[in-house]
């Protein structure tokens, strides 16, 4: 299993009761949007008011705005656009990544909307993210700067902005200041990872994220070792768990969605790569992504529309017949590092497809351990393909049971593969493979 995979199950048993965790995102912004449910009825008609005067004349920092205007929402992503070159991930680069994700919020309400761009990479879901905001002058926009306080605060890790498509978030209203709890997952090895808790908040031009606790883990599954952190230092598992059942005390937490646009992914390349997208179809993923923080569009829709495979159309079948052919390694990804190959190259494969249904394989390692795979190819509820193979006597494969997965012929061209292996009942290892069309 992916070591980032192991690092999510780790933490995510250690804090199954928290149902959320962290992107980058979000305050929703309907009519009570991230108020805290104890303001009462003239609170709320009085920052409506205010609400619909800074529409009329632009944010300002005191102003609590639930939603921006679509006009004005539309005049800032011109900004954006207009300086695109400087915030979008080249994809040359974003296919070295584990995902790419661009969204746009406003997550200190104060009419200005921030674009978050995102990626992952390395062990563990290792987190880099820009967040640019509208300056208040709506010409142009600013590079947020980090502040990474608390726990393990040299680290200066960040949360996973963008990790997930929901999160946890509550509203200070002594100092007018919006919240977001997101987490921080990190693997160091196979035996060895953890869960960093941040509090999240945008203030004076700055981020601010405050590691308030922490779960680490060494060992293996028997021989588990496992350490609680808090403010105050080590606790025991079950205060732990019930500090992080009341954080934040004399807060009341809600759930927020958030509209995050996956780019380029070694798991996903069936989408049209952000760096080539015309100016009207990016505006269009940022609008919707910030009218999903706002509410006006749940995330079904905005998945729907914008996450949802490329081609809806697939069929195993028409997966099949467009297969037809030959193909030879093109690149790769295992654990994160994306390799191209050429046939000169230490591993290299070719992969055949017939019109009976079958295909064969022929892995090349330039060594004494070349195989070959010879299976037939089954049809799969998911509109994929897969074919299994067991290696026979004298194959010199360090697995004994394998899986291949044929996802798609995505935007590319490229025919995708994912390879995933067995030795016994333990998961030995896998990747995704990207395969060119020889004829």
């Amino acid at each position: 299993m992916k070591k980032k995979y192991l690092a999510i199950i780790l933490a995510s048993v250690l804090c199954s009761f928290s149902f959320l965790s962290a992107c980058g995102k979000t305050a929703d912004t309907s009519e009570e949007s991230a108020d805290e449910e104890d303001e009462d009825e003239d609170d709320d008609e009085d920052e409506d008011d205010e609400d619909e005067e800074d529409e009329d004349t632009g944010a300002s920092a005191s102003v609590i705005v639930k939603e921006i205007d679509d006009n004005i929402l539309a005049s800032q992503i011109d900004v954006f656009i207009a300086d695109r070159d400087k915030w979008i991930i080249p994809y040359d680069e974003a296919v070295e990544y584990d995902a790419t994700v661009y969204s746009l919020n406003d997550l200190n309400y104060n009419g200005r909307a921030e674009l978050i761009v995102s990626y992952w990479q390395g062990t563990g879901t290792y987190t880099t993210a820009d967040i640019y905001e509208i300056n208040e002058d709506g010409d142009g926009y600013d590079l947020l700067e980090w502040e990474i306080t608390g726990i393990d605060e040299e680290q200066g890790s960040l949360p996973d902005l963008t990790y997930f498509d929901a999160v946890n978030g509550y509203y200070d209203k002594d100092n007018g200041i919006f919240h977001y709890l997101l987490r921080d997952y990190y693997a160091k090895s196979f035996t060895e990872g953890g869960c960093r808790y941040h509090d999240l908040y945008i203030s004076d031009g700055k981020i601010f994220s405050n590691v308030y606790a922490k779960s680490d883990t060494k060992g293996s599954d028997r021989d588990e070792i496992n350490t609680y952190t808090g403010p105050d230092g080590e606790m025991t598992e079950q205060d732990f768990l019930a500090f992080l059942a009341r954080y934040p005390e004399g807060f009341t937490t809600r759930e927020f969605w958030t509209g995050n646009y996956y780019g380029e992914s070694i798991f996903d390349r069936s989408h049209e790569a952000v760096e080539f997208m015309s100016d009207d179809d990016l505006k269009t993923i940022l609008t919707d992504s910030y009218h999903t923080f706002a509410g006006k569009l749940s995330y079904e829709d905005f998945f729907e529309a914008h996450i949802a495979s490329a081609s809806p159309d697939q069929t195993s079948e028409s997966l099949f017949y467009d297969s037809i052919g030959s193909w030879e390694l093109g690149f790769t990804d295992v654990e994160g590092d994306v390799n191209y190959y050429d046939p000169d190259s230490e591993f290299f494969i070719t992969l055949e497809i017939y019109d009976d249904w079958t295909m064969h394989m022929e892995c090349d390692l330039n060594t004494d351990h070349a195989y070959s795979v010879d299976a037939t190819l089954l049809e799969r509820a998911d509109s994929q393909l897969m074919a299994q193979f067991t290696p026979g006597p004298g194959v010199d494969v360090p697995f004994d049971f394998a899986t291949y997965s044929l996802i798609e012929i995505d935007s590319g061209g490229f025919l995708v593969v994912s390879a995933d292996t067995w030795q016994g009942d333990v998961y030995w290892g896998g990747g995704t493979w990207y395969f060119e069309r020889v004829n």
